[in-house]
């Protein structure tokens, strides 16, 4: 039976002589597909399977099977400058393996379609990139449960908190802070963090003209995902070696 669905090509790994398996996110969830040939040079479907493409699929649905068999691949929107960007591409392939790892097949992503279109459409744009990012991952955390506690301590609730910690998941009192020797910051860079985290990237246009972030926002919200997500990715280790 042919199906058809349109998503975002979240991962191409190499199987067998000339095929390739693709991850594809998509409203109704992620759809993994052997794509076969798509490593011959006339490939028809090989440029509608980039990585960042936002594609239509044709396929043989195959109930109860994770890998389907896709017949047709007909490109929708290349985002081109989020491709061709260095730093801009590192930031997608962030999000994107974020999602690839943590999405279980199946599963409604219908959210996570939408982040993931938007963020696009604002970097190709030419959107302010840091805050696309920030705001993103602070909606990945917050999907998946990681978000951390930006209203108290983390540990004992009291209001008036001097740090923030990656490990410890969240805002610290003085004593805690002294406690885990949590260096101090300042007010203004509590006050940016809680913005940060407490934000979707829906509030992009709110904020957009209010508040710059910058390579601490975007340090602790990678940190926030290695600490409790368990995530240890070459995307994470990629962006920081040549951007922070």
């Amino acid at each position: 039976m042919n199906d058809q669905t349109v998503g975002f090509v979240l991962k191409e790994v190499p199987y067998q002589e000339k095929a390739v398996i693709v991850s594809l996110l998509t409203k109704e969830g992620k759809i993994s597909f052997i794509a076969k040939g798509i490593r011959n040079i006339n490939s028809k479907n090989a440029a509608a399977l980039q990585l960042f493409t936002k594609v239509e699929v044709e396929y043989d649905h195959r109930e109860g099977k994770e890998l389907q068999v896709l017949k047709r691949a007909k490109p929708l929107c290349f985002y081109r400058h989020v491709y061709s960007d260095l730093q801009i591409s590192s930031m997608a392939s962030v999000l994107v393996d974020i999602v690839d790892r943590l999405v279980v097949l199946n599963e409604d992503t219908s959210n996570l379609y939408i982040l993931i279109e938007k963020s696009f459409d604002l970097w190709e744009s030419n959107e302010k990139a840091n805050m696309i990012f920030v705001l993103s991952l602070s909606t990945l955390l917050q999907e998946f449960g990681f978000e951390p506690n930006m209203d108290a301590c983390v540990h004992c609730g009291k209001q008036e908190v001097v740090s923030f910690s990656s490990k410890e998941g969240g805002f610290l009192c003085a004593d805690h802070a002294q406690e885990l020797r949590n260096p101090m910051m300042k007010v203004n860079q509590l006050k940016t963090l809680r913005m940060a985290f407490k934000a979707r990237l829906e509030h992009y246009d709110l904020l957009k003209n209010k508040i710059d972030f910058g390579h601490q926002e975007i340090h602790f919200a990678l940190d926030l995902f290695r600490q409790h997500a368990g995530l240890s990715l070459k995307s994470f280790d990629f962006y920081e070696h040549l951007f922070m």
